[in-house]
């Protein structure tokens, strides 16, 4: 897609590397609905975008 860095759709062993989680946890994250996801058929897929803000949205600061 013109104008977007990583608009492209990354499948949970990569995001599970990528965050340092295990890939059942994203599994049951997704269907609970607490983290954005696509599920294509039987496949579950992430949007690094998506996934860079639902992790700004949920940054812990100093002092909270």
């Amino acid at each position: 897609m013109p104008g977007t860095k990583e608009s492209f759709l990354i499948p949970v062993m990569e995001v599970s590397h990528w965050l340092g989680i295990p890939a059942f946890t994203l599994y049951s994250w997704a269907q609970a609905h607490r983290i954005p996801h696509y599920k294509i058929g039987k496949r579950v897929l992430f949007s690094k975008d998506e996934l860079k803000n639902w992790l700004s949205e949920h940054r812990v600061t100093e002092g909270a």
